[in-house]
């Protein structure tokens, strides 16, 4: 089970990490908006 804390800080960057794999798997380059969270 993960804390609240840990759960908070995995929400918080799920945008992020998105944009990070979706890079890391398929190679298309995100643009800055999805980079800061913005483009949802």
């Amino acid at each position: 089970m993960i804390s609240a804390t840990n759960s908070a800080l995995i929400g918080s960057l799920e945008n992020t990490l998105a944009a990070v794999w979706v890079w890391l798997a398929f190679s298309e380059v995100p643009t800055f908006a999805a980079w800061i969270g913005a483009a949802s």
